[in-house]
């Protein structure tokens, strides 16, 4: 099954999140569709309806999770020693 496209982006993300703590937490393998759907707080259909497979999920939460940590870093990271580089 697709991915749906005319899905909430917002509420994706926040299921994102979350699977991919549950992911996190308790390894690939151990990690099935209704655990993920109980850490949501919502039911199987709806992970469903929004992601398709749990494989989808699991991709796409990892690689979701993995943009928010760059976007964190490079909000963080010093920008004065790349300047300093561009002078010399």
């Amino acid at each position: 099954m697709r991915i749906n496209p005319n899905r909430n982006e917002e509420r994706a993300k926040e299921l994102l999140e979350i699977c991919f703590n549950v992911f996190f937490e308790n390894g690939l393998e151990n990690t099935g569709m209704q655990k993920l759907a109980d850490a949501c707080k919502v039911i199987k259909a709806d992970l469903i309806y929004y992601f398709g497979r749990k494989d989808n999920l699991m991709v796409e939460s990892t690689a979701y999770c993995m943009v928010k940590v760059e976007d964190d870093f490079m909000t963080k990271a010093p920008t004065t020693h790349c300047l300093k580089m561009k002078n010399i």
